[in-house]
């Protein structure tokens, strides 16, 4: 029997036994399902550039291809053609309905219109000329007459100033007999008095001596002056420098006779110079200080009155002038306002004369009948589109394109010419040429027409693309708008790890910039973002071995964490899995 003992070790060698056997007898492999990766665009956050351009479609149109259009009221007769017809210069399309008298006196009454405007607008007209030349006439008769009056007022200055010359000389030959002043020669009846006159007051008699000789020597430079200049009364410039030098030469004998009465008065009475003598020669300077002072404010009234004339007949020439350019100006203006109201006149007339004689819409060239809006015994007003009509003589092309107010602007702020791709491929360059309408209040667009830079062969009517150049940028925050999901939790990318899985990633965007948008937050410079969001799904696996290869994705692990629950579930079930 075995013994208890070896019974117990079995029991328990039992389960080191069969944990050995199972060291020892390898098992089967489990096969890990290769990892598929997807192929899709990426960009790293902070090097994208949005494209370069934004596709828009166009037309391709006639620039012959117009609508003729009514221009009365009135009751479509009788329609002459139809779509697809062609017709010739002159061809009859369409026919108004008769209105009969009420046409007639339509047709009266327009020209009676006429004839009325154009009388009234040839007595305008006739009037204003009149002004015209009554203004010319009067600037020529005061041209003359101030002339005159001018020539007048300088030739009475020109005397003034020999005049007063002549009150300066008297005082400063007395001046110079009384006192002295000159070095030699013979004072006559004064010779006695020169030494006497001032003897108590040597300096002041000396300062007088010296303004006496300064004043000399001013008035024969003054002198030498006028000598020099031919026909002074003609220059009037010159004329009213030399008066003025004049006025400051009585102005400076008008104080030296001051002086000298001055001296006199001091000098005391001696038994060689009485008070009778005494009183003499003081009354003789007070007499020619008055005639001085008198020579002075006669040539200082003269010149201001000369000066005044001389502004006043610049002033009223130049009224004149005015009342001249002012009449012209009124002239231009009564044509312009005869010829429109002239021209307006004929107008009524010319729909009135259709009305009554010619109601035939006729084709202004030879083409094609590409629409026709109206039927007969309808009723149409001014404007209303009554035959689309194409050229057949005019090969050329315009494009035509509706507009956001987006995409004008990017039209508005390039160059000259803009790619445009036909439907065989094709590549051609477009001009902007005129922008003809306003932006649609319904459809919020802008028309613009391009023409060909080169002339292409394409049928009418067809479609191709317009590539409008999108400013370039360099801001590093933009992402395109593709990228972007918005969830109810947020607004998320896709963002791929190292190894190609992508995560869903929460940011907070800013303005969107065309075709791309601001991120502010949530990203990393460097981080690789799935461009097409709805092409993959978080999770997924994508190539970017590229990006390896060139060693440009980041070797750290993202730390910009997400706001995500799905985020925070997948990170957390790859940890589970690597637990187990």
């Amino acid at each position: 029997m075995i013994s208890l003992k070896k019974v117990t070790s079995l029991i328990l060698l039992t389960p080191l036994l069969w944990s050995c056997n199972a060291t020892d007898t390898p098992k089967n492999p489990v096969k890990e399902m290769p990892v598929v990766k997807k192929t899709t665009d990426y960009f790293l956050f902070g090097s994208y550039s949005p494209n370069s351009s934004r596709k828009i479609l166009a037309t391709v149109e006639s620039k012959r291809d117009i609508k003729l259009t009514a221009n009365l009221h009135g009751v479509i007769e009788k329609i002459f053609v139809k779509i697809g017809d062609h017709v010739q210069n002159g061809q009859p399309l369409a026919r108004y309905k008769l209105s009969n008298d009420v046409a007639q006196i339509s047709y009266d009454n327009a020209l009676l219109n006429l004839q009325s405007t154009r009388n009234a607008t040839n007595n305008a007209l006739k009037a204003a000329e009149i002004a015209l030349n009554s203004a010319k006439r009067e600037y020529a008769q005061l041209k003359v007459t101030q002339a005159q009056n001018i020539k007048l007022s300088f030739d009475a200055l020109d005397s003034a100033i020999i005049g007063t010359d002549t009150a300066a000389k008297s005082f400063i030959d007395w001046a110079d007999r009384l006192i002295a002043v000159s070095d030699t020669g013979n004072f006559g009846e004064f010779s006695q008095f020169s030494d006497i006159i001032g003897f108590n007051n040597s300096v002041d008699k000396l300062d007088i001596k010296n303004n006496i000789k300064n004043t000399q020597n001013q008035r024969k430079a003054l002198l030498l002056e006028k000598e020099n200049i031919l026909d002074l009364s003609q220059n009037q410039p010159q004329l009213l420098a030399i008066s003025q030098k004049q006025l400051e030469i009585l102005r400076s004998i008008r104080g030296v006779a001051n002086d000298v009465i001055e001296l006199i008065r001091k000098t005391p009475v001696t038994a060689a110079f009485s008070q009778a003598q005494k009183n003499a020669f003081e009354q003789q300077a007070m007499r020619y200080e008055a005639q001085v002072s008198g020579a002075f404010n006669q040539l200082n009234t003269i010149r201001e009155k000369s000066i005044a004339m001389k502004k006043g007949v610049t002033g009223a020439l130049l009224s004149a002038e005015n009342r001249i350019k002012n009449a012209e100006a009124n002239i231009d203006l009564i044509k312009s306002k005869n010829a429109a109201q002239i021209a307006q006149a004929s107008s009524r007339v010319r729909i009135a004369g259709k009305s009554k004689k010619d109601l035939v819409v006729r084709a202004p060239f030879s083409g094609k009948v590409t629409d026709v809006f109206v039927s007969e015994f309808q009723n149409v007003n001014p404007g209303i589109p009554l035959v689309g009509l194409l050229s057949e003589s005019e090969s050329k092309t315009k494009i035509t394109a509706q507009l956001s107010e987006t995409e004008y602007q990017l039209l508005m702020s390039t160059e000259a010419v803009i790619q445009a791709v036909l439907p065989d491929g094709k590549k051609i360059q477009l001009k902007k040429e005129e922008f003809a309408e306003a932006l649609n209040p319904l459809t919020q667009k802008t028309k613009v027409i391009l023409t060909p830079v080169n002339p292409i062969n394409i049928p009418i009517g067809s479609v191709i693309t317009l590539k409008l150049p999108l400013q370039k940028t360099t801001d590093s925050t933009l992402v395109p708008i593709t990228a972007i999901s918005f969830e109810p939790a947020g607004t998320e990318v896709l963002k791929a790890l190292p190894d190609g899985k992508t995560v869903r990633q929460g940011v907070i965007v800013g303005a969107v910039k065309g075709n791309a948008i601001e991120v502010l937050q949530g990203l990393s410079v460097g981080d690789v973002i799935v461009t097409h969001r709805n092409q993959i799904i978080s999770g997924e696996v994508i190539d970017i071995s590229n990006l390896i290869e060139k060693k440009e994705i980041p070797t750290k692990k993202n730390d910009t964490p997400t706001n995500h629950k799905e985020n925070n579930k997948i990170e957390s079930d790859e940890s589970a899995r690597k637990e187990k």
